[in-house]
């Protein structure tokens, strides 16, 4: 994936800058043990005011620089951070959307990249910058005096054995404590998405009680992974500091032997505290390190599995014919025999009106998402005026198909906004077009702001028939010529069924394709052909006066039935013969 490699090349070129702020800043922290260490071997010895002032100015310009070196770099991380997210922000968003389980509220790839620009932009990356430097403090160590290189040198290895039974026992526990918690959140995801469900029925204490076990699993793990590396982060900052109260006084105990002066005793301490510090550092924000790699991990795997579309030529403007040949739909985890699309095959002309009936569960609604291009079937194809979906540019397809979900949502918005399909330069005059053919114009005017009415959080809140109805001129928008509406008067009123019913005349008045779905009899009166589907496949297609006559015969024979029935189970009267033997007897 051409974006993916992009942003790793742009984040491996600013990390090699930040490693080269990271080791001039690293050098300049030398400035305080050696300013020591001049002051106690040099200054106080000499007592010269001279020098202290010279050596004093250096050390303030280091100083300064340093500061200026952090700050730059900082700067820098946090604009990495940001780029990573300009680069793949997109692609990772129209990958949340697209993927299966974005319609229950799943959008940990953005979760995960989130992750990824937070440690970024972070002090914690500072820490694993600063890393390959400590061996630079430590060797420093060994011309002040041997023995205090190998005593820090020991004290870095067991610091390093202590990250790695941190991370051997504990990554483990954190990617349980992570997927539990993500379990959890998605159960009240779920339960925030069907909020009068839950409370007209009774099921909030339940649903609570649900998400509380789930939310104490995943609270129990995090408690268990947070313990293990309180525990080693404790043991790494006590032997860090004991490891410099140990210098110290070694350092003491050379002087009196006089192997050292006393300048080096302070200046060997700072030097090998700053050398365990991005151990130290690593060990404790380690939990955040896993976490975010495996974040990193999870979203290159979500991207790899989104291929890179190419550009498609730009197809004329569609007229509506439409073609399905063969589309078979298997849902995961399903077999062939159960498949929710079973050969589908029909076509329709430009202008044709199709009505798509069937029992529920039949694969009405998935064949819908088939034709619009939000479900990529097993086998088959569709064709839009004889190219494949695939084939279109998908800013291109969407102008050309006014499609309304059986789950209707609008958008955070205004109704305008949600009417023009969000688009940023939406045309005033199409908005009103299509609000009209939806027959919704009246509705929307009554509203507190009319267009401008805001929607979605903090916004106004539209009854089922009304966020419908919106849903529909947001269909109507641009004049698609290709129309599928799933069950598109389910939450109509009277007055909404008499407002569809104009709407449909009028599209196929401008010869737009119109797609129905539904399971209301009435609504076909109005399209041209029916498809009649029945556990995946085709049970009829054929005109809508030929799928009457064929149902008036159903319901015949269905009724010849119940009455041969009804006589078989009748009681018979008694044979007259049979009575008078009966009474000779």
């Amino acid at each position: 994936m051409e974006l993916l490699k992009r942003a790793k090349l742009e984040f491996r070129q600013i990390l090699w800058a930040l490693a080269g702020f990271s080791f001039v800043i690293n050098l300049l922290m030398l400035t305080m043990p050696l300013y020591m260490l001049q002051i106690y071997d040099r200054i106080l010895p000499s007592r010269s005011v001279d020098t202290l002032t010279f050596l004093s100015m250096i050390a303030a310009t280091a100083l300064i620089v340093l500061g200026l070196l952090e700050v730059v770099r900082m700067i820098i991380a946090a604009r990495a951070a940001a780029r990573m997210e300009a680069i793949l922000g997109a692609k990772t968003l129209v990958t949340t959307i697209s993927q299966g389980r974005a319609t229950q509220g799943d959008i940990q790839p953005m979760r995960d990249l989130a992750t990824v620009r937070t440690l970024v932009s972070s002090r914690a990356i500072f820490a694993l910058l600063d890393l390959p430097f400590a061996p630079l403090f430590i060797g420093i160590l060994y011309f002040l005096h041997p023995h205090l290189f190998w005593l820090t040198l020991g004290g870095a290895v067991v610091l390093a054995i202590v990250a790695v039974l941190n991370q051997a026992t504990g990554a483990n526990m954190g990617k349980i404590a992570a997927e539990k918690s993500t379990a959890a959140m998605g159960a009240a995801q779920s339960y925030a998405r069907n909020s009068e469900t839950m409370f007209a029925m009774g099921m909030v204490e339940n649903g609570t009680a649900i998400w509380g076990r789930a939310n104490a699993d995943a609270l129990i793990a995090q408690d268990q992974a947070g313990l293990k590396g309180a525990i080693f982060t404790g043991i790494s900052r006590t032997l860090r500091t004991g490891l410099q109260i140990a210098i110290l006084g070694y350092g003491a105990f050379l002087v009196l032997q006089g192997e050292m002066s006393a300048g080096m005793i302070f200046a060997a301490s700072i030097i090998s505290g700053r050398g365990l510090q991005p151990i130290d550092q690593v060990i404790g924000g380690w939990r955040q390190y896993v976490s975010t790699w495996a974040a990193w991990q999870r979203l290159q795997e979500v991207l790899l599995k989104s291929p890179e579309k190419p550009e498609r030529t730009k197809m004329p403007e569609a007229k509506g014919k439409i073609l399905a040949e063969g589309l078979i739909v298997i849902a995961p985890g399903s077999t062939p025999d159960n498949a929710q699309l079973k050969r589908v095959t029909f076509s329709l002309r430009p202008g044709d009106s199709l009505g798509i009936v069937g029992p529920s569960g039949a694969g009405k609604s998935t064949l819908a998402r088939v034709l619009v291009g939000a479900l990529q079937p097993q086998g088959g194809t569709v064709r839009l005026d004889g190219a494949e979906l695939a084939n279109w540019d998908m800013a291109d397809l969407g102008k050309e198909i006014g499609y309304l979900s059986q789950e209707v949502e609008l958008l955070p918005g205004t109704v305008a906004q949600n009417i023009a399909r969000l688009s940023l330069k939406g045309n005033a005059k199409l908005v009103l077009d299509a609000a009209q053919k939806a027959n919704v114009h009246e509705m929307i005017l009554k509203l507190p702001n009319g267009y401008d009415t805001l929607l979605g959080p903090g916004g106004f809140s539209l009854s089922g028939g009304q966020r419908q109805r919106i849903a529909l001129a947001r269909a109507f928008y641009g004049n698609p010529k290709l129309m599928i509406l799933d069950e598109p008067n389910a939450n109509l009123d009277e007055e909404g069924d008499a407002a569809l019913a104009r709407a449909l005349a009028e599209a196929k008045k401008n010869g737009a394709t119109v797609i129905l779905v539904t399971q209301r009899p009435q609504i076909l009166n109005g399209v041209d052909k029916v498809l009649r589907l029945h556990a995946g496949a085709v049970d009829f297609f054929g005109t809508r006066q030929e799928f009457a006559t064929k149902l008036g015969a159903l319901r015949q024979k269905a009724a010849e039935m119940r009455a041969a029935m009804q006589r078989s189970e009748a009681p018979r009267p008694a044979n007259p013969s049979t009575q008078s033997s009966a009474r000779a007897k």
